[in-house]
């Protein structure tokens, strides 16, 4: 069935009455017999590119920065897209956030062959015992480069392995609220070659519980 707020119509709703649309989180809940739908919003939306470690033939078009940007309707310009496995990008989402939800949009998302989905990555935050998010931005732009290279200053807080679904979606278990991140994305695809990334959209949400 339809879902309507403010007489538009946001999206199909799944069995469980939750859905995604245009970008946000949809929940629902019931006040006095009436069922109403709040849009969460997607706090990745834009968010700004610390570092990454691909080079890029044509990083305006294939950047990291098109993981971020909410568009998802070309396929040559509107997804993060290089070569070999372990891709990664340290990114900024302005706004702290504990227990986050992570959605990713894949190949199969954007109507590509569903074997091209990306199968494997880890979610980082910095590691306080060495640098804190505050202590980050005291840095100059060429040691906050530096930092972002250096694996001891990561701590892994979420791995997922095996991923076949079009739209992942992972819920991480991260009781401090974090606004800096890093995601490497280990396997790029479902074949087992080390082909290429394929990431239409990467969104983060306030968490559901």
């Amino acid at each position: 069935m339809k879902a309507y707020l403010a007489k538009q119509s946001l999206g199909t709703l799944d069995r469980n009455g939750k859905f995604y649309a245009a970008g946000k989180q949809v929940q629902k809940a019931v006040l006095k017999g009436e069922t109403i739908y709040h849009l969460r919003k997607n706090l990745a939306l834009n968010a700004a590119i610390l570092y990454y470690n691909k080079k890029y033939p044509d990083y305006a078009k294939n950047g990291p920065q098109h993981a971020f940007d909410g568009k998802m309707s070309d396929r040559e310009a509107d997804k993060w897209h290089t070569s070999g496995i372990n891709g990664w990008v340290a990114f900024d989402i302005h706004t702290p956030v504990a227990n986050p939800i992570l959605k990713i949009y894949h190949a199969g998302s954007a109507g590509e062959d569903s074997n091209l989905n990306t199968s494997s990555w880890d979610v980082y935050i910095l590691n306080e015992r060495y640098f804190t998010e505050e202590s980050f931005f005291n840095l100059t732009i060429s040691e906050r480069n530096r930092v972002c290279q250096i694996a001891w200053a990561w701590k892994k807080i979420h791995v997922t392995n095996g991923n076949t679904a079009d739209i992942s979606i992972d819920r991480i278990d991260m009781p401090e609220a974090r606004r800096l991140f890093k995601i490497n994305m280990r396997k790029t695809n479902q074949t087992g070659q080390p082909y290429y990334l394929n990431v239409y959209e990467i969104e983060m949400y306030e968490s559901d519980y």
